[in-house]
């Protein structure tokens, strides 16, 4: 199983963080995992050039590594907390740039499909959070699906800037055990 994680957060000592290293930890050793932190890849935005819808790639470059894991991969982990009731502004921007795969897919340019590639969504909110995680998984589906990934569960963990969070509670090892057990079947 090889697994790309698109990890959203600012911060890479946070909840987020934390939970999506309960998730890698648990993979075995040796498992290839491509991490991409979005913050520090600092994505261009998208400027709605038409460039893509003309050759079919972006006119940037700065993402060619981060999209070639995405394709290459068989889970796709998007991790993120909630900002502003969506995602952070470099992840959003690696959204908007899914523009040549969505040129690709619903403009019968063809484009090699695998409905069999999950995608997995964790997200922290420190406040309560549900009609953020359901933009946010919204968002996070429609990039999912740009890709021919097959959006596969999620984990959202609300209130985690409260005094009595409980942050053990942040977990993701046991849906890396199922997609293990899945991959042995």
């Amino acid at each position: 199983m090889r697994v790309t994680v698109l990890f959203g957060s600012p911060n890479p000592e946070g909840t987020t963080a934390s939970l999506t290293q309960s998730f890698l930890r648990a993979l075995p050793e040796g498992t290839p995992v491509r991490f991409f932190d979005c913050a520090a890849l600092a994505p261009k935005s998208c400027e709605g050039c038409g460039a893509c819808e003309a050759s079919g790639a972006c006119k940037y470059r700065d993402l060619d590594d981060l999209f070639a894991a995405c394709e290459d991969c068989d889970v796709l982990l998007v991790a993120t907390p909630v900002y502003n009731y969506s995602v952070p502004a470099p992840l959003k921007a690696v959204f908007d740039r899914c523009q040549p795969y969505y040129f690709r897919n619903f403009r019968a340019i063809d484009m090699p499909t695998d409905p069999k590639r999950r995608g997995l969504l964790f997200i922290t909110a420190g406040r309560s959070g549900k009609y953020s995680f359901d933009i946010i998984k919204k968002q996070t589906g429609i990039f999912f699906k740009n890709l021919d990934i097959t959006y596969t569960c999620g984990r959202f963990y609300p209130n985690t800037d409260a005094a009595n969070f409980d942050f053990s509670v942040l977990r993701a090892d046991d849906i890396a055990r199922v997609l293990l057990r899945e991959e042995g079947e």
